[in-house]
């Protein structure tokens, strides 16, 4: 809203004869197709939950989101069911969401792969090994010191690749849809 009268403003001063500063000009110019993003980043999206291209997270903030307008829309109902008003609109309204709703809950999350991940998992499961030899009580055969021996270069090698494997928006993806190891492995 505080967007919308910003522009109006703007608008205003450009129908009044007044030039507005660059960087007025540049957010005016950017908000005017602001509609049309908005309307294709929902396509987007609708594409991406009906191709079931999900990750964990973004189920779950799809989830509570509808699951908000979902009780706004039930309080809605209920008020106009007691004031006789119309309610077909807001039934088919509610109809829709309940169909969202169900199709979310049968998604399966995906997880993005990389080339390295299986690399990545294999160093992992090497260093938990090599950490069991190391903490273990027994004497270490030779073929187990030259295991341990190769653990710099492991762990080099496996802070390379997790290196490469961070993007842009790496601390923004939530910890459960980062490279987990099988279930059951520890580390």
């Amino acid at each position: 809203k505080e967007m919308a009268q910003r522009i109006a403003g703007f608008e205003e001063r450009m129908s009044n004869m007044q030039q507005l500063t660059a960087e007025e000009d540049e957010l005016y110019n950017s908000v005017q197709a602001l509609p049309e993003k908005v309307q294709a980043l929902e396509e987007q999206l609708e594409g991406m939950m009906g191709g079931g291209h999900l990750t964990k997270a973004e189920i779950e903030v799809m989830r509570s989101e509808l699951e908000g307008k979902k009780e706004q829309l039930d309080g809605m109902l209920a008020t106009a069911k007691q004031q006789a008003k119309k309610t077909t609109k807001l039934e088919e309204n509610q109809a829709a969401l309940n169909a969202k709703l169900e199709k979310l809950k049968q998604i399966q999350p995906i997880v993005a792969r990389r080339p390295q991940d299986r690399e990545i998992v294999t160093l992992r499961k090497q260093l938990r090994d090599l950490d069991a030899i190391e903490s273990s009580k027994q004497l270490v055969s030779l073929e187990d010191m030259k295991k341990l021996n190769a653990k710099p270069q492991i762990t080099q090698r496996l802070d390379e690749l997790e290196a490469e494997r961070r993007g842009w928006f790496f601390e923004a993806v939530p910890p459960e849809d980062h490279l987990q190891d099988k279930p059951g492995a520890k580390g």
